[in-house]
């Protein structure tokens, strides 16, 4: 695989394959391709590492949605709270 080292047009740099940057404009060319043969990993390696990334994500959208949760009650109490003004 021949790849490069380019820079976007603000100032952060990405690997990319070249023939995947022809004629992109978007993208600053700033080192010369190399060929390089990567080494897959092993699935069982792969297979880990995507559950722990699932795992945080899981963690992640529970406590967003705990938050909100807690914001609903909160309100909801709130509303429960204010006397009833319509009898008087």
């Amino acid at each position: 695989m021949n790849i490069a080292l380019y820079k976007t047009g603000y100032g952060s740099n990405i690997l990319f394959e070249t023939r995947m940057m022809d004629g992109d404009d978007k993208y600053i060319q700033i080192t010369e391709p190399v060929d390089v043969e990567f080494i897959p990993l092993d699935n069982k390696a792969i297979t880990e590492q995507e559950i722990i990334v699932i795992d945080k994500k899981i963690k992640t959208v529970k406590a967003a949605t705990q938050i909100e949760l807690n914001q609903l009650e909160q309100r909801k109490a709130e509303l429960l709270a204010i006397p009833d003004m319509s009898n008087e």
